[in-house]
């Protein structure tokens, strides 16, 4: 499970106060925000930021594998602190085990100790990726990150019925 608390958030609240063996119950996933693998995309872009990435991480799973296996599968994941790190060695080895798979992972506010990609995970799309006609964008994250990506992704040619959103507060 993944969790991700906010100071004075009401989510944040609740899992503040459990304590060990606290019985809880959950409601399975709701909406629509999943893989489309009929929309005639060629390749896939996943960009989300913070705990905006647990959505595309099974949805990335799906692309990797069955017919679709051979199309261009990319995650971008952005995260504020070199602290905030997650999953970065299971999407490390994904892309060890898929040739056609990618991955960046960018830090916003990084510290000295940070060697790796710096800046907003957006700024980091037009300078990689040409054109997009081909690509489905599935975009989770901050309501600020989702409207960037999409405008960036419209202006390299991905069709607006292949951008799909899911807004993690």
């Amino acid at each position: 499970m993944l969790v991700d608390t906010t100071p004075g958030g009401i989510g944040s609240k609740f899992f503040e106060f459990l304590k060990p063996n606290d019985p809880i119950q959950f409601l399975g996933p709701l909406g629509n925000f999943c893989l489309n693998l009929n929309d005639g995309a060629k390749n896939f872009l996943f960009l989300g930021t913070g705990s905006g990435v647990s959505p595309l991480r099974y949805m990335i799973e799906d692309a990797l594998i069955g017919k679709n296996a051979k199309l261009s599968v990319i995650l971008y994941f952005g995260l504020r602190h070199k602290d905030d790190i997650f999953w970065d060695d299971y999407f490390q080895e994904l892309a060890i085990k898929y040739p056609n798979f990618s991955y960046r992972l960018s830090l916003s506010k990084p510290d000295e100790t940070w060697h790796g990609t710096f800046g907003h995970i957006t700024q980091h799309l037009a300078g990689d990726i040409k054109s997009a006609n081909d690509y489905s964008a599935y975009l989770c994250g901050n309501e600020s990150m989702i409207k960037q990506a999409s405008q960036i992704m419209l202006s390299l040619g991905c069709p607006p019925e292949r951008i799909y959103t899911e807004k993690f507060y």
